[in-house]
């Protein structure tokens, strides 16, 4: 065959326009209202990228193109091969399209009807066979004209809708919906845009097998920002470059969820992700801190004198360790959250108040304060911090609203480290290992279970627990909070460090 089927070539180029429309009105939903100065900057990106393409035509620069004719190909069962002519016909048609799409995105900007009917008037099949060639026995099999089948749903068909569906639903923030449409545009770059109901478990293990050759961080990271996933995949990648187990788990995780949510809403019949095992990974398990551990964290030079720069780096580890309260819980505490200050009965309010965020339901609760840390001046600090007008309680700590314990967390690595904790390939002690100090401090001062989860935020484990034991008594819980005692910790030297913050 030596020219491609016009047919074919318009059935091709009539798909990639309106991929490329669909594109072009989701951004223009996101953008709205659409005001004088974003309809500017929608046309001069269309233009920019109508230039793209044609001087691409121009050149025979077909790199970007080959997934559209590969899936093409596949699709309707066409016996083309890579490197003939017939196959770079299709390219060239496709890359004219992809032209032609963002000319139609520019009259859209301004009402151009006619302008648009124009231009794909062009992709419209033929009413008869051409006079001018004989039917072959190796033509193409003409793709079957819109409405004789129902149509073939894409994997990215559908990512934006899942994303917003999330959104809406309250189940993600922006952050998540971006991070895991993120995840899966991977399966675009490495599998390519199949049908949804084409792809099979085997189509999975395979993925998963790629996700393993790729390295972490791979668009952030100099040696590997520049090289297409593709690219990546063939590549000798050093060992300790490459994504994690539990990395390529995540990635599984994600185009799982969006192929079940698909069948959901019937767009695909089936999940074949859900048959695939994500590969095992070893966790490290947070294990506690020591009392000399604890001597270095807490009664170092720069804690005693009150060089650590902030309020919030000298008391977070204080009240994790008191109180054994998460890093998110600690970074979102507002003043209004330290309640019973007058009444003798101070407590730390763990709530989901002005948009803060809990781990799970079991998170809301009130701790009460620990001696030591009145003895240390937090009620002072608390009474302080109010009278300036803060409504936060560390008001110089960024929490970022999906991950609210991420500055926290990472700050405190590096001061680990810098006290001579932790590190090396068994790298176990972390924030979170304060939790689980306090946890074994009351555990081993023989404080009831229940009592424990009550402080910690832990759900219950026995049914009678779980539905007929709530709300332990302030003196309960005042005492399993004081069961938090260190052998050789004493915080004496600590009180009236705050002062140095304020």
């Amino acid at each position: 065959m030596d020219i491609i089927d016009p047919d074919t070539a318009a059935a091709l180029g009539e798909r990639v326009i309106r991929e490329s429309l669909e594109d072009f009105e989701r951004k223009r939903a996101r953008l709205q209202p659409i005001t004088d100065d974003v309809a500017d900057a929608l046309r001069e990106d269309c233009w920019g990228c109508k230039n793209g393409y044609l001087e691409a035509l121009a050149r025979g620069h077909w790199e970007g193109f080959h997934h559209h004719v590969d899936d093409f190909i596949a699709e309707h069962g066409l016996s083309i091969q890579r490197g003939t002519l017939p196959y770079w016909e299709l390219c060239r048609s496709v890359a004219k399209a992809a032209a032609d799409g963002e000319r139609i995105a520019e009259t859209r900007l301004t009402n151009d009807l006619e302008g648009e009917r124009e231009i794909l008037a062009k992709y419209q099949p033929s009413a008869e066979p051409s006079a001018e060639r004989a039917p072959s026995t190796d033509a193409p099999r003409r793709p079957p004209t819109k409405g004789r089948e129902r149509k073939r749903r894409r994997f990215a068909d559908h990512l934006d809708e899942f994303a917003q569906d999330k959104l809406e639903l309250g189940e993600w923030g922006d952050s998540t919906a971006e991070q895991q449409t993120s995840r899966n545009q991977r399966f675009l770059d490495l599998v390519g845009n199949w049908p949804l109901d084409d792809i099979e478990p085997r189509t999975v293990r395979d993925y998963r097998s790629q996700l393993g050759q790729l390295p972490v961080h791979m668009n952030k990271r100099k040696a590997y920002r520049d090289k297409s996933a593709v690219e990546l995949v063939d590549m000798e990648i050093p060992e300790s470059d490459l994504m994690s187990p539990r990395t390529v788990g995540e990635y599984l995780d994600a185009l799982s969820s969006y192929l079940s949510w698909c069948v959901q809403m019937g767009y695909a019949q089936t999940n074949p992700a859900r048959e695939i095992r994500k590969p095992k990974w070893k966790q490290n398990p947070r294990i506690p801190f020591e009392a000399p551990e604890l001597r270095s964290l807490l009664l170092n030079d720069d804690m005693r004198n009150g060089r650590m720069g902030r309020a919030w780096r000298h008391w977070s580890p204080l009240i994790a360790l008191l109180s054994g309260t998460r890093a998110g819980e600690i970074a979102q505490l507002r003043v209004a959250d330290v309640r019973g200050r007058g009444q003798g009965e101070p407590v730390l309010s763990i709530n989901d108040d002005d948009g803060k965020k809990l781990k799970t339901d079991h998170a809301r609760r009130e701790i009460p304060v620990h001696s030591q840390l009145i003895e240390a001046g937090f009620l002072e600090y608390v009474d302080d911090i109010e009278r300036r007008g803060y409504a936060r309680l560390f008001p110089h700590l960024t929490v970022p609203d999906e991950r609210p314990h991420r500055n926290l967390s990472r700050w405190f690595a590096e001061y680990r480290l810098s006290c001579g904790i932790g590190g090396g390939e068994d790298d176990n002690k972390q924030f979170h290992s304060f939790r689980g100090t306090a946890r074994t401090a009351m555990g081993r001062a023989g404080v009831p279970k229940p009592h424990i989860d009550e402080v910690i935020g832990h759900a219950p484990q026995e049914i009678g627990e779980r539905h007929y034991q709530h709300g332990y008594t302030f003196d309960q819980r005042k005492k399993a909070i004081e069961a938090i005692q260190i052998d050789g910790l004493d915080l004496s030297p600590l009180r009236g460090v705050w002062r140095h913050y304020v």
